[in-house]
């Protein structure tokens, strides 16, 4: 999402996460960070319990970027960063645009799957 503090963003992510540890008390919440290309992602880890996200945020030029887990941060930031944030997504391939103008808002409910590849991996 574009901000015109997208620094401030991340300072605040990082006060929520960590008032919700100290809330809970249990000091199972911990907050680590690894840098990417020069941006410094940080990413929630949860300790003990069954968590199936790992939110993660980072931040470039006017723009917070986060996401459910830290590959979709980096994969973002990647594309913010190359240049051209849809020319190898899915959002750029005319089939899905067609196909999106055919089944109009009820469109971008559509999801890829590799067939082959699931296949390969149900029947190995």
């Amino acid at each position: 999402m574009e901000t015109e503090k997208p620094k401030l963003l991340q300072q605040r992510l990082r006060q929520i996460v960590e008032a919700i540890d100290k809330e809970v008390g249990e000091d199972n919440i911990r907050l680590s960070s690894f840098e990417h290309r020069g941006h410094r992602v940080e990413i929630v880890n949860v300790i003990g319990v069954p968590m199936p996200v790992a939110p993660a945020w980072t931040s470039h030029d006017k723009w917070a970027i986060l996401g459910l887990y830290p590959q979709v941060v980096t994969t973002t930031l990647d594309r913010l960063l190359d240049g051209d944030a849809q020319k190898d997504s899915i959002l750029a391939n005319p089939d899905f645009l067609q196909a999106h103008r055919v089944m109009g808002e009820w469109g971008w409910t559509a999801s890829y799957v590799d067939s082959r590849a699931a296949i390969a991996n149900i029947y190995p």
